[in-house]
């Protein structure tokens, strides 16, 4: 990976650490392209699984393209990357969630109410 795309990878990863309250607004197109195309392979199925989740939740299907593009493009040329998915489709429970992208609570309901 080269310099920009590594610098990019770790504003975003930064930006994630950052206080919602105080963080600028990012993007989706931006955020998963440097996500998808930088991140490590093995955090691909988990910061695909909580992009997903997001944008189905408050999105219309006409942005689905938003994901699939740079998910599709980093496939295309990453080997480790699809056998982390066919890993992650084998043994779903066993998905790693280090990455500091996507890593905040992805479902509302389990978050508002844990007692659920």
């Amino acid at each position: 990976m080269d310099s920009v795309s590594i610098t990019a990878l770790r504003d975003l990863e930064s930006w994630f650490r950052t206080d919602r309250e105080s963080r600028e607004h990012r993007d989706w197109d931006d955020t998963l392209a440097i996500a998808f195309g930088a991140a490590d392979p093995q955090d691909l199925p988990a910061i695909v699984t909580r992009a997903h989740t997001r944008i189905r939740m408050g999105m219309s299907d006409l942005y689905l393209s938003i994901l699939t593009k740079p998910l599709l493009r980093r496939l295309r040329v990453d080997a480790d990357a699809v056998e982390a998915f066919k890993t992650a489709l084998n043994e779903p429970m066993n998905i790693r969630e280090d990455s500091p992208i996507f890593a905040g609570p992805w479902d509302p309901i389990a978050d508002t109410c844990p007692d659920l």
